[in-house]
């Protein structure tokens, strides 16, 4: 079975730099895919990532500026901003194109040409980062030399802000589940979310809680050797999950419906049941409804 763990050394402040970690219990040094969640492989397995060479510099330059200047582009989903600080995560999908960069000093517009701020940025955007190529060996990732960036203006989803939010009132409710754990499993595998969006809003949530989130389903979570098979307990940690179910649409809106639960052990556990979202059309999902709330 793959394993699918980003166990990162946490970092939390503002500072850009912080160091992958491993999975101690299995000693990997891969992603769920098999690749090292570094810059460098960022950079390899990004195929999104498009060169352009010589004058006229990169996709989304829209004027002379970058003559002579070799460029290449990122397209990027915003997962989340704060103060002109945004992690990204890349939309070629790969698990380990997760990116944070800041926006201060540098040149962003949206893509007919309107200069804004980079604080103007919203989670569920998609922006094209032109810069010179080089990704700092670090996670989330950092593209170095960037000119510029291009705020697109179609295609805005912020399907990860809104899971952020799911995951956070579940912390919230029946704290004594997750109450100073020292492990946190995340598994958004059964969401609609690319594997690079999966990880960045699993990072965020690891992030905002002091730990280092490591993703996994509940059966590679026993394999792995954090929860207890015979128990049915995680001794030092807490499952934290969102399972898509299948919906139609509500006059010609797009719908999500999901369950929502955290799980440390057979008899704890607390579910948000048949949760409901709508996108507008022009891509915002609306405050999510709790159809039920369980608890074992």
């Amino acid at each position: 079975m793959k394993k699918r763990i980003l166990a990162m050394v946490m970092c939390l402040s503002m500072c850009f730099c912080v160091a992958c970690g491993t999975n101690r219990k299995n000693e990997l040094n891969s992603n769920n895919n098999g690749n090292d969640n570094s810059g460098n492989d960022a950079i390899e397995n990004n195929t999104d990532v498009t060169g352009d060479t010589g004058t006229g510099g990169g996709a989304g330059i829209l004027d002379g500026t970058t003559d002579d200047v070799e460029t290449v582009t990122l397209m990027c989903r915003v997962v989340y901003e704060e103060d002109g600080v945004l992690l990204l995560a890349g939309q070629s999908g790969g698990a380990s194109e997760v990116y944070r960069i800041g926006t201060a000093g540098t040149e962003v517009v949206t893509e007919s040409g309107r200069f804004i701020s980079g604080d103007d940025i919203e989670a569920g955007s998609l922006i094209e980062i032109t810069y010179n190529g080089m990704i700092e060996e670090s996670y989330p990732a950092i593209p170095n030399g960037i000119i510029r960036i291009v705020v697109k203006e179609s295609g805005f989803d912020d399907l990860c802000d809104m899971y952020l939010e799911v995951l956070d009132d579940l912390w919230e409710v029946d704290e004594g589940l997750n109450r100073n754990i020292t492990e946190l499993g995340v598994d958004l595998s059964r969401t609609r979310l690319n594997k690079a969006e999966q990880a960045a809003v699993a990072w965020r949530f690891g992030e905002e809680h002091g730990i280092a989130p490591i993703e996994g389903t509940f059966e590679e979570l026993v394999e792995w050797g954090y929860i207890n098979e015979e128990s049915w307990y995680w001794e030092n940690g807490c499952l934290f999950s969102i399972e898509e179910k299948e919906t139609e649409g509500t006059y010609n809106l797009n719908t999500v419906t999901f369950d929502a639960q955290k799980w440390s052990s057979g008899t704890g556990a607390y579910f948000f049941v048949d949760c409901t979202s709508v996108q507008s059309a022009t891509g915002e999902w609306s405050d999510y409804q709790i159809g039920a709330q369980a608890i074992s």
